[in-house]
C-alpha cells in the first residue's frame, strides 16, 4: 500500500476543499435558474389585444371589470389553480363559510351580480325542486312566475330575471302593490339604488316583507366578509 506524505496529504485536502466549495456555490445559482424557469413569464393580454387600461372612478362595476385583486387574493387564486376540487364541494363549503360570517341562513358564490340574480330567481320559482328546475324558463304553465317590482326599480339587469322565465308587475303605489299580489305571484324585486317611488315611508327594501314573499334585489353595497 502507497503512503502518503503529510505535505500532500494537505495539498491534495485543499484541492479537495477548493473543488467541494466551488461545486457547493454553484447550487444556488442553479437553484435560482430553475426557479426562475418553473415560472413562466407573464403576457400582457390587455397590450396583446389591443385594449387600453383604464383608472377606475367610478366603483365596483362589473362593465369595469369590477376591482382591482389585493396580493393575498391573486397569491389564492394561483395556489387553487394548482389543484382540481370536485366543484359542488367547493360550492356548498363556500356558501357555508360565508353563511357563518354573515350571520344569514344560506349563502352562494357565484360569478357576479347577474349570475346572482339569475339563481336567486331561479331559487324561487323552483324552491329546490329537480322538475321545475328542468322546466325553466321555457315551460312555466305549472310554475309561478309574477315578480312585483316597483315602475322606477327597473333597470339593466332586468334581463337577469328574465332569464328565468319571468314576468314583471309594474307598481307605482303602496295600493297597487297590495293588489298586485295574486296566485301566480313568486316574488317581489327591488333595486336599493333605485328612487322611491311608493307612497309609503318605509324603506323599499321593507315594502316586500309585508306579504312575506320571497324578496330577490341588487345592492351598491360592499363590504369586506373574508
Amino acid at each position: 500500500m502507497q503512503t502518503m506524505s503529510r505535505r500532500k496529504l494537505l495539498r491534495n485536502g485543499a484541492q479537495a476543499i477548493l473543488a467541494g466549495g466551488a461545486a457547493l456555490s454553484g447550487i444556488p445559482r442553479i437553484a435560482a435558474q430553475e426557479s426562475a424557469k418553473a415560472v413562466p413569464k407573464a403576457v400582457d393580454y390587455y397590450q396583446k389585444l389591443g385594449v387600453t387600461p383604464l383608472i377606475n372612478a367610478a366603483g365596483t362595476y362589473t362593465v369595469l371589470s369590477a376591482s382591482t385583486m389585493p396580493d393575498e387574493v391573486r397569491s389564492a387564486i394561483e395556489l387553487a389553480a394548482r389543484h382540481p376540487v370536485n366543484l359542488n364541494e367547493l360550492i356548498e363549503a363556500s356558501g357555508t363559510y360565508l353563511a357563518k360570517r354573515l350571520r344569514c341562513e344560506a349563502a352562494l358564490v357565484t360569478s357576479g351580480a347577474a349570475a346572482a340574480l339569475v339563481v336567486g330567481t331561479a331559487a324561487c320559482i323552483t324552491m329546490g325542486n329537480e322538475q321545475p328546475t328542468l322546466d325553466i324558463p321555457t315551460d312555466m304553465s305549472q310554475l309561478k312566475n309574477e315578480v312585483i317590482v316597483q315602475k322606477g326599480h327597473r333597470y339593466g339587469y332586468d334581463h337577469a330575471l328574465r332569464n328565468c322565465g319571468i314576468l314583471f308587475v309594474e307598481v307605482e303605489t303602496l295600493e297597487q302593490y297590495e293588489q298586485a299580489f295574486t296566485e301566480r305571484t313568486v316574488m317581489a324585486h327591488f333595486y336599493n339604488a333605485g328612487p322611491t317611488s311608493m307612497e309609503c315611508p318605509a324603506s323599499t327594501t321593507r315594502l316586500p316583507t309585508f306579504r312575506r314573499f320571497p324578496t330577490c334585489g341588487t345592492t351598491h353595497r360592499w363590504d369586506s366578509i373574508w
